[in-house]
């Protein structure tokens, strides 16, 4: 803006320039992000009326990451999201912060039924979560089948109702998920197979059940009890006696 005043009596006719900047604050638009831990990175939503270049910044990197324009969801809690924009000719340089709050997951669980034939040996109770919270089992027929921490041991024939509770974690609720593990009964066409020693010592302690080894089958049935003396007759005529100590 160059200004010019005219001379008079006692002053020469004057001038100066004066440099008018015009410019604004840009208008931005930039909601809270809410989000579940385990969805997939997405882009930053934003609006803003300058044309500047954004860059955003994460105050906890332990919930959520920038690469670019992109946030990843690295864990449950909250962390403040800050966008800035570089200034243009027409716009000063913008600030704005929005939180983003990642919440916790429901785990999945995969906990399948289970059907066994009575006299099978104990074992390890299966399951898939995507969560490492601690498990404990629970079953709602310990006639039928009763648990010590995650072994379950098949007591008789019937089905029990079992009971899986993960516990919560930082990134998951608490989780839970019912099985029905059905026990039937020895079917002695049908022989239960020993896959080891182990498992032989466990069956000649049961009474009344069909099994069978790798070659041919063995019917164990009781023959006589006395005190802690067990014993026990194979199909083939040969008596195993077990005290209640494998020898």
């Amino acid at each position: 803006i160059t200004l010019l005043q005219e001379a008079t009596t006692n002053y020469f006719a004057g001038t100066s320039v004066a440099i008018c900047t015009v410019k604004n604050n840009p208008t931005i638009e930039f909601p809270n992000i809410n989000a579940t831990y385990g969805d997939a990175p997405q882009q930053i939503f934003y609006e803003s009326n300058s044309t500047g270049s954004v860059t955003f910044t994460s105050s906890n990197e332990s919930v959520a990451t920038i690469h670019g324009s992109e946030i990843t969801f690295v864990g449950a809690g909250t962390s403040e999201i800050t966008l800035l924009q570089e200034a243009t000719t027409n716009y000063f340089a913008g600030t704005s912060v929005a939180t983003c709050t990642v919440s916790k997951n429901i785990p999945t669980i995969a906990f399948p039924n289970l059907n066994v034939v009575y006299g099978v040996a104990p074992q390890q109770i299966e399951y898939e979560s995507n969560s490492t919270g601690s498990v404990t089992f629970t079953s709602s027929n310990e006639e039928v089948a009763s648990i010590i921490r995650k072994v379950i041991t098949f007591v008789g024939p019937g089905t029990s109702e079992i009971t899986l509770l993960q516990e919560a974690t930082t990134n998951y609720f608490v989780g839970t998920s019912v099985a029905t593990y059905t026990v039937s009964q020895n079917d002695p066409a049908n022989p239960v197979p020993i896959s080891g020693s182990s498992d032989l010592d466990y069956f000649l302690f049961k009474s009344d059940v069909t099994y069978a080894n790798l070659d041919t089958p063995i019917v164990l049935t009781h023959d006589l009890i006395s005190n802690d003396l067990k014993v026990l007759t194979c199909a083939a005529g040969v008596k195993i006696i077990k005290s209640t100590e494998p020898t």
